[in-house]
């Protein structure tokens, strides 16, 4: 928005603007670079002598609490050495082709385009917008890009994806780095079966830090967090207590970051610079240290487990965010009498704004569009929910916990009229399965069903094999409208046919089957690494009420039956593996009190690929009314699409087995045997 560009004009004191545009904005001069350059201020006019390394090198704007960005000034010593680091860290060569994925006012930007050069390496500059899946792995083989930096939102979407649409043949990539946000454990399992060719880093790091501050190398997935690992460079990390106290191994603090490359500070803000860089009682005599507000704690391998924020302060796809900020301009709408914005996790893990109004007239729609043209889209709230007035407690603040939970979306889309077509209707269904919406009518609009840029890009990523690569989640922005969409769908992409299906054939035992490639390479990585828990695939399941057990595990030995993935061992004969489907043995389900030590102990504990099952059970109880079904596969007999037929066909065989009916299920179009 103008406004926004006008302040950070004015608050760094700007003396020069480069646009591809022509709409200057206050009295900073301007240079248009699709232009002739030399229309601009000739070279002489500026000082070009090499910079006092304790000069500013760039500025970049953060969400502020009082509503306005804060410019976080970074000096050209604290960037020079942040490079040499991360260099060193991430193993950077010569023949290395970088991918700069990050928009340009986004720190990472920085990294992605600089710290590749100094090692004489190659910079690929992406697209202007996040690409769809299929475009970015077309640019990777196309480009040969040996390294990349996702943004863990997009990055969580690919790796999820890559059993349907794998990394191209003969890529080149040897080193894949996410950040900006939490990683997916179910994405990084996904990565380590599908990619393990490629190195998987997970990164985190404030923008006072300089850019990227902790790194940690993913080689096994065992617990629900990614650690965020350990300092990079010269950095030292510091888990305290409220008087700066170190923690024990293991008990939660705020993390602290000083010993190396630190900002400068907030550019004219000097009183909040002093409250968050402060003196480090640990370092030299007037060394320094950030105060992240970060909860961390460090496990006994010295390495850092995020655990949340000590403030408001959220991150939102890569980018840090003050609810504050959104609440002061929905605070400006004329209708709004009260409002609160608060971050939010979804059932998915997910960070999303939610936004809760005391209005006189509660069009949300009107409300949305009233942010839209003054916010950027990632400040803007997922939800709007409104009230007849915000609870508060005996104090006279607001009462978070009595706020409304955050909905999964509304249950019933406005536009009524059904679908008519046959890829309305494969709209209406994702939307319903991705926006968690009871029904979808060819009128509904995608962002008021509460959709966002990560909903359009997993819809994109699903519809991939029914109209290819080139659908892109820009599609989704520029017509949320279904019935539109659809339009354009059918008119831009030519549907792929679906396989023609044949019945499966009624059960049997059976020997002696051969492996699929896949499967033969899991089974020759077992050779290698024999009990190795890699190819592990803990699922957690959580139950709420009572519970029955016997029903519960008859209906997991009919799931077992019925699937002869579930009952398939791998012996070899003379060094050559063959599949056994065998009759099903019965599952013995075992009860304990939940504990993370039970778990692990279950997702490593390693299988008996020639001998079976490769599945095994485990429930626990969680609390006074709470259940937890740990069920451990290995993934020779199990992908990811095999989840969402688990979870639906286990429900189904419990609910039959309690109300003593017959299931409802339909018959299986194919053995595995037919593929």
């Amino acid at each position: 928005p103008a406004d926004r560009h006008r302040f950070t004009l004015r608050d760094s004191a700007a003396r020069l603007l480069l646009s591809d545009g022509d709409d200057a904005l206050g009295e900073v001069p301007l240079v248009r670079l699709d232009g002739n350059l030399d229309d601009g201020p000739a070279a002489e006019d500026h000082d070009l002598t090499p910079p006092d390394p304790a000069h500013p090198a760039y500025l970049v704007y953060t969400s502020g609490t009082t509503g306005r960005p804060k410019g976080v000034s970074v000096s050209y010593g604290a960037l020079a050495e942040h490079l040499a680091g991360i260099g060193e860290r991430f193993g950077l060569r010569e023949d290395d082709r970088v991918l700069r994925f990050a928009q340009p006012y986004v720190d990472v930007a920085i990294e992605q385009a600089l710290a590749p050069l100094t090692v004489g390496a190659t910079v690929v500059f992406g697209e202007e917008r996040a690409p769809a899946i299929g475009d970015l792995l077309d640019l990777l083989r196309r480009e040969r890009i040996t390294v990349a930096n996702l943004p863990a939102g997009y990055w969580n979407e690919l790796a999820l994806g890559l059993d349907r649409t794998p990394l191209p043949a003969g890529h080149s990539l040897r080193l894949m780095i996410s950040g900006s946000e939490r990683m997916s454990p179910r994405a990084a399992r996904a990565w380590l079966r599908h990619a393990p060719e490629v190195r998987l880093l997970n990164a985190y790091g404030p923008t006072e830090c300089v850019i990227t501050a902790t790194v940690h190398e993913v080689t096994e997935v065992v617990t629900d967090e990614i650690p965020i690992g350990t300092a990079c460079g010269e950095r030292v990390l510091h888990v305290l207590d409220q008087d700066l106290t170190p923690c024990p191994l293991g008990v939660a603090g705020e993390l602290y970051v000083g010993g190396g490359p630190l900002a400068l500070g907030y550019t004219g803000q000097p009183g909040l610079t002093a409250q968050r860089f402060v003196p480090d009682p640990y370092g030299a005599p007037g060394s320094r240290m950030y105060r992240t507000g970060d909860l961390v704690r460090l496990d006994a391998d010295g390495r850092l487990d995020f655990l949340g924020r000590t403030d408001d302060q959220v991150k939102i796809r890569g980018h840090r965010v003050e609810p504050a900020e959104t609440q002061r301009v929905l605070e400006q709408h004329p209708a709004v009498r009260r409002c609160a914005v608060l971050g939010r996790h979804d059932e998915d893990g997910r960070t999303r704004l939610v936004g809760y109004v005391v209005t006189e007239t509660p069009n949300v729609g009107e409300l949305m569009a009233f942010l839209a043209d003054r916010l950027p889209a990632y400040l803007l709230p997922a939800h709007l929910i409104p009230l007849d007035r915000l609870p508060l407690t005996e104090g006279g603040k607001l009462d978070r916990d009595a706020l409304p939970p955050v909905p999964l979306g509304p249950e019933h889309g406005e536009g009524a009229e059904p679908p008519r077509t046959e890829t309305e209707q494969l709209l209406a269904d994702l939307w319903r399965e991705v926006l968690g919406v009871e029904s979808v009518g060819r009128g509904d609009d995608f962002f008021a069903l509460g959709g966002d840029s990560l909903a359009a890009l997993r819809i994109t990523a699903r519809l991939f094999g029914h109209f290819g690569k080139g659908l892109s989640p820009q599609a989704v922005f520029d017509t949320p409208v279904l019935a539109d969409l659809a339009a354009r769908l059918d008119a831009e992409h030519a549907p792929q046919p679906a396989p023609e299906q044949k019945p499966a054939e009624p059960y049997e035992e059976e020997k002696g089957r051969p492996l699929s490639l896949g499967q033969h390479a899991l089974w020759l990585a077992e050779q290698w690494n024999p009990g190795a828990p890699l190819y592990n695939v803990p699922w957690l399941f959580r139950l709420r009420g009572t519970v029955d057990v016997p029903a519960l595990e008859r209906s997991l030995n009919a799931l077992v039956e019925r699937h002869e993935a579930l009952r398939t061992a791998f012996p070899a004969t003379l060094g050559e593996p063959e599949q056994d489907v065998l009759s099903p043995s019965p599952v013995r389900l075992t009860v304990e009190e939940y504990s993370e030590e039970a778990v692990a102990r279950e997702a490593r504990r390693p299988f008996d690929l020639e001998r079976g099952p490769l599945l095994r059970t485990l429930l626990m109880r969680d609390g006074e009314d709470g259940w937890v079904l740990l069920v451990v596969l290995h993934h020779i007999v199990w992908d990811e699409w095999s989840l969402g037929v688990f979870e639906t066909e286990l429900a189904e065989l419990y609910a039959a087995t309690l109300a003593e009916r017959p299931p409802q299920l339909a018959e299986l179009p194919a053995r595995s045997r037919d593929h």
